[in-house]
């Protein structure tokens, strides 16, 4: 075979073999990257009459938030964010519904039932974020 033609080769392989570490290092260190960007903080809240279990959330601007509702009364209700105009639907006892979301900037928003008279009988509560 002739010299400069293994030359090639070798040269070839050594080149596609430190590709392939470089790719493979690169798709390690994004993999680790998009896990962290993943993470959800997730919160339980239970509604019944007439009022949220807990009443206060805590998080932090820019996490990604995963709100459960269980409804454990006997009426429908649903939980919605003032100001961010996105909330849970409207579920009958023993049902869940839930809420994902990037958390806004700092400040306090509140949660409420929006069906009938349930925000004005109480059922409200707090998201407050920090930065």
């Amino acid at each position: 075979m002739n010299k400069s033609i293994l030359l090639a080769i070798i040269i070839g392989a050594i080149i596609i073999i430190g590709g392939g570490y470089l790719l493979f290092a690169g798709k390690s260190q994004n993999t680790n990257n998009l896990k962290e960007a993943q993470e959800i903080k997730e919160f339980t809240v239970t509604a019944r009459e007439f009022g949220f279990d807990p009443k206060t959330i805590n998080i932090k601007s820019g996490d990604k938030i995963r709100i459960v509702l269980n409804n454990i009364g006997t009426a429908p209700h649903n939980l919605m964010i003032e100001g961010l105009d996105i909330g849970t639907k409207t579920i009958s006892n023993g049902n869940s519904d839930v809420l994902e979301f990037l958390a806004p900037s700092a400040g306090d928003y509140t949660f409420f039932c929006a069906v009938g008279n349930h925000r004005g009988s109480g059922m409200e509560g707090k998201l407050m974020v920090e930065n």
